[in-house]
């Protein structure tokens, strides 16, 4: 009789091999070359210069130029848009709005006459924006709307800027 030096394999319930710890072994060997492939890949790519930070070509170099300008015109646009709303107040439906029903609103609006005073405006509000309005009647802006100032104090000490061969430079404020 001769006995064999490898060890045999540990038996399973009823006398089988335990299948699941083999699925376990190799699952984790199969992770961890997997995540080895990919450490290389990665490794490859930054030598290679082709990990995304750099344009591959003149096309892309292009492309990226005008997408970082893109961004930066929308996020002008977008902080205008927000200044302008913090100094337009946009008065609607004065007269009636355009849902009415148009026989009932000239009847009970033939001649009605809407004030617009510095009340219905909002706290640093300086353009007025009448829209969405119909019927007959008048709308009145008020000489207090005349005297409309800015918030925050002038600087007297600032010099307007001139321009080389500019012809208002000659011009008094």
């Amino acid at each position: 009789m001769t006995s064999s030096s490898s060890p045999t394999p540990k038996k399973g319930v009823a006398g089988r091999i335990d299948y699941d710890s083999w699925e376990k072994r190799s699952s984790e060997l199969s992770k961890q070359l997997d995540d080895e492939e990919e450490a290389d890949r990665k490794e490859n790519a930054t030598a290679l210069g082709l990990d995304g930070k750099h344009a591959s070509s003149q096309a892309e170099a292009e492309e990226r130029a005008k997408a970082k300008d893109l961004e930066k015109t929308k996020n002008m646009l977008v902080k205008y848009q927000r200044r302008e709303e913090g100094v337009v107040e946009n008065l609607s439906g004065l007269l009636g709005s355009l849902d009415e029903d148009a026989n009932t609103a000239e009847e009970a609006k033939h001649q009605e006459v809407k004030y617009v005073t510095r009340d219905k405006l909002g706290a640093g509000k300086r353009v007025i924006n009448v829209c969405d309005t119909r019927g007959p009647g008048k709308i009145v802006l008020t000489q207090d709307l005349s005297n409309l100032e800015s918030a925050t104090p002038s600087n007297t000490t600032l010099q307007p800027k001139s321009f080389k061969d500019d012809a208002e430079n000659k011009e008094q404020m």
